[in-house]
């Protein structure tokens, strides 16, 4: 575990439920925090990290990925929250409930393309208060179309950044 300083994490991806096609289809947030725990490395050196647009594909609801993010930081694993947005519908991002890191809504005008996105300002506020004294929190947005000319893409990044500085 000589990791120079380095720390490892795991990203929960959705899981496999039944009766829906998934977008990564892995373990559950319970088996994946029972294989981090059996390794025997300390906190510091194998964490967790949630990504919000995927919990959310997994429930098919903005509160799943708020759960996995109290029940991750309940363990004493979390170490980063991923703001990446889910929809419930088709979008130019894609069809319902797929990973495509949808920008979250809001009311900047560069966000307005992505008004279908399920992660808004309340979520956000919701997950990084159930996620508490989280190391890292990171966004992780595509842009529409895309095509988008490099100040588009700066000004929607800029805007969800915006949207973490208000939570």
């Amino acid at each position: 575990w000589d990791l120079a300083g380095a720390e490892l994490l795991v990203e929960h991806c959705d899981a496999r439920v039944p009766g829906r096609v998934a977008a990564k289809g892995f373990w559950s947030l319970e088996d994946e925090i029972a294989a981090v725990r059996s390794v025997g490395a300390g906190a510091d050196e194998l964490g967790l990290s949630i990504n919000w647009g995927r919990s959310a594909i997994e429930g098919h609801s903005t509160q799943t990925a708020v759960e996995h993010v109290r029940v991750t930081a309940a363990a004493g694993l979390l170490r980063a929250v991923i703001l990446s947005g889910a929809s419930d519908t088709e979008t130019a991002w894609g069809p319902a409930w797929s990973d495509t890191h949808i920008p979250p809504r809001g009311t900047d005008a560069a966000l307005a393309p992505s008004s279908s996105s399920l992660l808004g300002t309340q979520q956000i506020t919701a997950t990084l208060h159930a996620a508490g004294d989280v190391p890292r929190v990171a966004i992780k947005i595509s842009v529409r179309p895309r095509d988008a000319d490099v100040a588009t893409c700066l000004s929607v990044a800029r805007a969800a950044l915006d949207q973490v500085a208000q939570a």
